[in-house]
């Protein structure tokens, strides 16, 4: 997402790492409460159905299809599904980073700065979205994680005047799709993915 570097990636069926230096990226040892509970089987839904449902719940802008839209930044993100994280080392929200959250890191150890899901939202913003979710609920539901996406997608990129695929990408993956930071690549990647599935 914004402005990161991936340091370390597992796929939602492997074994997750033992924590690092600051805790494992589920919240293993690391985060206090956020192992509370029985374990969460993993959800296993499809990544089409996945898009589908997430689609339904944003109001696109005028042109875009939301579920080919959906497919395509998570063909980005995920492969399409497969590398559902966590992916850990977002610099913007680790500390020092422009959206570091002290408070978050208390709670949620390393998590804060991975991304999990199809969309690969980052533990903090899914936060800020519901304060109760933990590391734990992202990595393991998909579901959950589609409908985090969902609403992050709708305030915080369509909300604020992302109109096209581009600005879209752009603003899922730097932030803003108005600063001048314009992740090309990545930009062109989405875009590739929307114009084939659309």
């Amino acid at each position: 997402m914004a402005r990161c570097r991936r340091r370390a990636a597992i796929t939602l069926y492997e074994t997750p790492p033992r924590p690092a230096a600051r805790g494992d990226p589920i919240g293993g040892a690391a985060a206090p409460g956020a192992i509370a509970g029985p374990p969460i089987p993993p959800t296993r839904e499809p990544f089409h159905e996945l898009c589908r449902y997430a689609a339904q719940l944003v109001t696109p802008p005028p042109g875009i299809d939301a579920a080919a839209l959906f497919a395509a930044l998570g063909a980005v993100e995920s492969s399409s599904g497969r590398q559902l994280g966590p992916l850990c080392g977002a610099a913007a929200y680790e500390p020092a980073g422009a959206y570091y959250h002290s408070d978050l890191e208390q709670r949620w150890g390393g998590s804060a700065a991975c991304s999990f899901g199809p969309w690969q939202i980052v533990g903090a913003n899914a936060a800020t979205l519901r304060p109760d979710i933990t590391p734990r609920q992202l990595f393991h539901d998909s579901r959950l994680a589609a409908e985090l996406s969902a609403e992050h997608l709708q305030r915080r990129v369509i909300d604020r005047g992302a109109r096209t695929v581009a600005e879209i990408a752009d603003a899922w993956n730097s932030g803003s799709h108005r600063d001048s930071f314009v992740p090309h690549a990545y930009i062109a990647a989405v875009q590739a993915a929307y114009d084939e599935r659309n």
